[in-house]
This record gives structure tokens, C-alpha cells and sequence, in this order.
């Protein structure tokens, strides 16, 4: 859902307006303000779902991303707000799913990015997003930013292997997609949870697997909390709203993610 507000100034440039954006599972196109130069951008993306009622993992937290985009008032502009990750399905034996990036792009290339965490599973909870993980580690976060040279979170064998704009499969045979990162079905090939080299968290595996990676984030300054957290980052921010970015509890969805665009004539000040 978009909401806009216009204003007044604020900051060394002049604020021209600001806009919300919630998750609708669809592309959103926010208005560019006659005049804009600069965009102040603020992103989290969706929470990763936690495993089934009967376990304890929690889903990983989406990441914080602020970010100065340059831009005009002849720019398109195209949200992407992420959907938090649904919780494993132990009747189905379906692992959970990752959460959903939150990406705005300019006249289609994105220029920030907040990445989704992953799945959790069985005791393993999901990887936060924003986070560099550990090569052959369930649960461990994916890559702090694109182009990190660490290792993306997951297992190395069987088909967990995550890329770039895509999280990994769970240890199964789904992969990620725009509004939620992949769910993790179990092939009975085994393979932990998939891990994030991309900008989606990875789902997790079925029971007696792992939980997924977070995703990938870009941005001027990225944010992140640790595995298991119960909060998300940028959590007392002026514009966060309750739930957002959360990590799902066992049997609970993760929270949605959330962007926020202030429009400048000329240049903004420092992030806030």
C-alpha cells in the first residue's frame, strides 16, 4: 500500500515529500515530486518464517538498509516491498520459506536493496539478512552486500547452493522468488538450508534439515541483528512500524517488509 505526504523542508536540501510503502505482493510505482534530486531511501526487508508449532527455531530478521539515491523528475521508479516467510508445514513435510527482498529500482536497475532473512527449521533458526555467513552452516547468514567475497550461508552438498537474485533451495527443489524467497521441500537427497548469495533469504530444509541463509542487501548503510532475535534492526527508527522485518516465531509467518522514499530538491543531509 503507498500512502504520500507532502511537506516542507528539512536537512540541507528541501524535503519535497515522503512516501510509504507496504507490502501489496505486487510492483508499486511511487511518484516522483516536480523538482526531485535526491532520494533518501529506507528499506527492511521481510522476515524469514519460523519452523512448525512444535519446534523452536525462529525465522531470520530482514535487514535495515539507508541509502542517498540521485535522481530526477523524469525517473521511473518501481517497489519491490518484501512478504515475510511462511512457516514450515510439518504435515506437508515443507520446509518454511525465506523472506522477501525489499528493492527500489530506477528506471529498472535496483539501487537499494534490503534482503530477506531465511527460514528456520527444527532448533536451527533462519540467517539474518545483512549478515556475511559461513560456508557449510545452516542457518548462517548469506552476504552482508552484493559483491561480498564471504560465503554464502547453507550447507555445501546436495542442491542448497544459493545466486545471486535467487536464494538457494532447502535442501529440495524451490527455488526463490519475488515476494518470498524459496520454500525448502525435502527431495530425500538431504542438504541443509539454502543459502543467500542472492538478494532473497533462502528457504529452509524439511525436518531433520537446516534452516536457510539470509539474503544479500545493498545500500550506503546496511543493518542487521543476530540469528534468533526477537526484534528487528532499525527497530526504533522513526518510520519502522511494529512486526515489521521480524523473524517468524515457530508456526508464525515473518514479518512484511517496509520502504520509505523522502524527495529532496537538492542535496539531503546526513542519514538519519
Amino acid at each position: 500500500m503507498l500512502a504520500a505526504i507532502f511537506a516542507g523542508s528539512s536537512g540541507a536540501g528541501q524535503l519535497l515529500g515522503t512516501t510509504t510503502l507496504t507490502y501489496t505482493g505486487t510492483d508499486q510505482a511511487p511518484a516522483i515530486p516536480s523538482g526531485a534530486e535526491y532520494a533518501l531511501v529506507y528499506e527492511w526487508g521481510g522476515g524469514g518464517g519460523g519452523g512448525h508449532s512444535g519446534q523452536t527455531a525462529r525465522g531470520g530478521p530482514g535487514a535495515f538498509v539507508r541509502s542517498i539515491i540521485k535522481i530526477s523528475d523524469t525517473d521511473t521508479l518501481t517497489a519491490k516491498v518484501g512478504g515475510g516467510g511462511l512457516p514450515m508445514n510439518a504435515g506437508a513435510d515443507q520446509g518454511s520459506s525465506g523472506g522477501g527482498r525489499t528493492d527500489l529500482l530506477v528506471n529498472g536497475v535496483s539501487a537499494a536493496i534490503a534482503g530477506g532473512g531465511g527460514g528456520g527449521v527444527n532448533a536451527n533458526n533462519g540467517g539474518a539478512a545483512g549478515r556475511d555467513g559461513t560456508a557449510g552452516s545452516a542457518g548462517q547468514g548469506g552476504k552482508a552486500t552484493f559483491g561480498s567475497t564471504a560465503p554464502g550461508g547453507g550447507t555445501t552438498t546436495g542442491t542448497a547452493a544459493g545466486g545471486y537474485k535467487q536464494g538457494g533451495s532447502g535442501g529440495g527443489t524451490k527455488a526463490g522468488g519475488w515476494p518470498n524467497g524459496g520454500a525448502g521441500i525435502d527431495s530425500g537427497t538431504g542438504g541443509g538450508g539454502g543459502g543467500g548469495d542472492g538478494l532473497y533469504g533462502g528457504g529452509s530444509g524439511s525436518t531433520g534439515y537446516g534452516s536457510g541463509g539470509g539474503g544479500a542487501s545493498l545500500g550506503d548503510d546496511v543493518q542487521s541483528v543476530a540469528n534468533g532475535s526477537t526484534t528487528a534492526p532499525g527497530a526504533t527508527h522513526t518510520y519502522y512500524q511494529a512486526g515489521i522485518a521480524v523473524g517468524g516465531a515457530p508456526g508464525q509467518n515473518g514479518g512484511n517488509g517496509l520502504m520509505v522514499i523522502e524527495f529532496y530538491r537538492g542535496a539531503p543531509g546526513a542519514l538519519k
